[in-house]
């Protein structure tokens, strides 16, 4: 077991383009970035008090196709849906009744699933 408290926790997604990325997850999804290194190549998006993504540019450790989903748990899956899709984001499909909810799946510009439930 670790020994003392976890502060924080996020994902590491590595990206061919930081920029697009960027583009995606502070334009059209409309999470703050909390930093960004340009000399690095790394960004930290800011999801809620807490809880982060970040994000490093290295094509050739972009993850593949089976990589884990990343969920997040809103408060309405259908105003989520229409609001990101009049800012270009493309669904996977429609938003459906799970048996843990209400949720839709969208890709990032590098194919990390991200779903979003209610």
């Amino acid at each position: 077991m670790l020994k003392g408290k976890v502060r924080t926790t996020h994902p590491v997604y590595y990206v061919r383009s930081l920029a697009e990325s960027l583009r995606f997850y502070h334009d059209q999804l409309g999470f703050a970035i909390g930093f960004e290194i340009e000399e690095a190549k790394v960004a930290l998006i800011e999801l809620t008090a807490g809880a982060a993504l970040v994000l490093g540019e290295d094509a050739a450790k972009v993850a593949s196709a089976g990589a884990p989903v990343f969920v997040l748990n809103i408060d309405d899956v259908d105003a989520a849906y229409a609001a990101l899709g009049s800012r270009g984001v493309k669904f996977t499909a429609p938003p459906s009744d799970e048996f843990y909810g209400r949720a839709v799946e969208l890709r990032d510009p590098d194919g990390y699933r991200l779903c979003l439930v209610s």
